[in-house]
């Protein structure tokens, strides 16, 4: 049978890449077999636990059936659901519809559905149900099987306004996840941030299972980051040192470092950012310069920045994709993943 994963539409380049990143951090190389706009259609099952990592997904699916858009197609796919249920499940359905008229509304087939579920016998409950079911209208109708939600209100509680120690440019954990992600690295890889800041990155890669060292200059920010990790419960995950990250040749701790796995970062850029005296891409490339040295040939760099041109400048570096996102309406930014090559 078929798999299937909807994404968040707000950005399906960037949510595509994310969930192409997952599978490979699982040890899976999957190409869709068909994409329906936020419906990504893969010929088997993704992996369990690839919602539970995304940052910009809702579900993963078992594919049952696909039908065309007539109130008789739709009615024959929802009782072909149906049928997979057994006669003591209590069931449910998620309706994705982008609002078109009559018989394709959400609210219709919604209503549909629980006329069908009831004229069969079958107990209606929509939360926490024994099965789950989708409807997805897009170019087709899609109908299925959810498997797998994805942990969207944990990853909420993690918001700067809701950690004890917050900032203005702080990085929302939904997104730092997908830097995470795009990386690729498996579960249990070690990531070195070398802009920490409140350690929202960091964090979120802990929930991910990866272990982090993370560098931050200013002693006061280092103090509400600790405050973070601790409130957390990560404090065995996270190694912080305070110090300048373009002078991490002088740190005994660097020296002895065997290696990272992967540098995943939040550099500082505008005008309310600790720029240590420099221009933000003067900065950048001094940095990644030194924490360079402790990643492997291959070995993943990610980080996201205000200016494109930063992302061609970093020696050693190859760029290997670029994903423009908008974070509110005057400002967009730009995630460059990039391999090292030297």
């Amino acid at each position: 049978m078929k798999g299937s994963v909807l994404l968040s539409g707000e950005d399906l380049k960037l949510a595509r890449g994310e969930l192409s990143a997952v599978l490979k951090s699982l040890g899976e190389e999957m190409e869709p077999e068909e994409e329906d706009g936020r419906l990504v259609i893969f010929e088997r099952e993704v992996p369990k636990g690839t919602m539970k990592r995304m940052g910009m997904g809702h579900f993963s699916s078992l594919e049952i059936g696909v039908s065309g858009r007539s109130l008789k197609d739709i009615t024959g796919l929802v009782e072909s659901i149906l049928d997979t249920a057994e006669k003591d499940e209590r069931v449910s359905v998620k309706v994705i519809s982008p609002g078109q008229e009559g018989h394709l509304r959400r609210k219709e087939l919604f209503e549909l559905f629980c006329h069908l579920a009831l004229r069969r016998g079958l107990t209606l409950k929509h939360r926490d149900p024994d099965r789950r079911f989708y409807l997805f209208v897009g170019t087709s109708i899609h109908a299925g099987r959810i498997l797998e939600e994805a942990d969207r209100g944990s990853v909420r509680s993690r918001r700067g306004s809701r950690l004890p120690f917050s900032r203005p440019i702080i990085m929302d954990p939904r997104l730092a996840r997908v830097l995470i992600n795009l990386s690729t690295l498996p579960p249990g890889s070690l990531i070195l941030d070398p802009f920490m800041g409140a350690a929202s990155l960091a964090l979120e890669a802990t929930h991910l299972g990866h272990h982090v060292i993370g560098v931050e200059r200013d002693p006061d920010i280092l103090a509400g980051a600790l405050t973070n990790i601790s409130a957390q419960g990560m404090s065995h995950m996270i190694e912080t040192h305070r110090g300048d990250s373009r002078k991490l040749g002088g740190e005994k701790w660097w020296r002895e470092l065997d290696h990272v796995d992967g540098i995943v970062t939040d550099p500082p850029f505008g005008k309310s950012a600790p720029l240590m005296g420099e221009e933000p891409s003067t900065l950048l490339r001094d940095v990644i310069r030194v924490a360079a040295d402790k990643l492997p040939h291959g070995g993943p760099l990610v980080l996201d920045t205000d200016r494109k041109e930063n992302l061609q400048f970093l020696e050693g570096f190859d760029l290997t994709a670029e994903y423009d996102f908008r974070v509110h309406k005057s400002l967009t930014r730009t995630i460059g993943v990039l391999r090292k090559i030297t």
